[in-house]
């Protein structure tokens, strides 16, 4: 009797242990189970090959579709096959193994995604906690750019004529320009400007992103086209931005007696 329960308990025991080690559990999720689901073929749907390269987050969606804030941008660099260096706004890098088990779910150093769609320049994943996240691919993540950028920035003391198309794209400030004490807090601030479509001649749609000490926003936003600059309006909010520059490569607004803002494309 005492050998039957004695193996019982220890049956028992490399049970448990067994199906511990077949979950693997990111920060502040359920754990998730790895391996073949009913009806798998023992192949993922994705391969590491789709994901070599940078990839940068661009937007962020809760479980329901809804818009949310972006206050860490997530980087995925993958390289050397099956290598991953990640990094979540200004943290340090975490670099570690990639890896995509058969239930399409994409381990990325210390994080577990389940894989929502792939293609040439996109790629959706979903935490399994909060949220949706929309990479795209780019040449260079944007924290890499800022320290190599040369702008002349004590060129900028009128405003100029552009053409409107020039605005057309997804804007990232990367420098300010404010004079000592004119700016005072609390100050919101602009941080993307994504203007996407063209509604007629002087007028284009797209999103803005704000934000004030620890609090930002992202919101739809109507642009109206002037001469010299153009007005924003998102919800309650509205400003009038002289442009200083705007070539299609560079987006410089504000006014030059308080803060021009310094944009590149995302």
């Amino acid at each position: 009797m005492k050998q039957k329960f004695l193996f019982s308990s220890i049956f028992l025991l490399f049970t448990v242990f067994f199906a511990d080690a077949q979950k693997v559990i990111r920060k502040g999720t359920e754990p998730l189970t790895r391996g073949d689901k009913p009806g798998s073929k023992g192949e993922a749907a994705y391969t590491l090959d789709q994901f070599q390269g940078k990839w940068q987050e661009v937007s962020r969606t809760t479980k329901k579709g809804k818009s949310a804030v972006i206050k860490d941008t997530i980087y995925l660099h993958f390289t050397d096959g099956n290598k991953v260096d990640t990094r979540e706004g200004n943290k340090p890098n975490v670099k570690g193994e990639a890896d995509i088990d058969v239930d399409n779910t994409l381990l990325a150093a210390a994080d577990f995604y389940i894989i929502k769609s792939v293609s040439e320049k996109e790629i959706v994943l979903d935490d399994d906690d909060k949220f949706v996240h929309t990479f795209q691919k780019v040449d260079h993540f944007w924290f890499e750019q800022v320290g190599n950028l040369t702008v002349a920035i004590d060129t900028f003391k009128t405003v100029t004529e552009y053409d409107p198309a020039n605005l057309i794209g997804d804007w990232g400030v990367y420098r300010r320009q404010a004079k000592p004490g004119e700016v005072k807090p609390p100050t919101k601030l602009i941080k993307y400007l994504k203007i996407k479509t063209k509604v007629d001649e002087t007028t284009l749609k797209g999103e803005i992103t704000v934000y004030e000490k620890e609090k930002t926003e992202e919101l739809p936003c109507t642009i109206t086209v002037y001469k010299t600059g153009m007005q924003v309006e998102a919800g309650t909010y509205k400003w009038y931005l002289p442009i200083y520059k705007a070539d299609g490569k560079e987006l410089v607004f504000g006014n030059v007696e308080l803060m021009l803002n310094y944009c590149k494309p995302l």
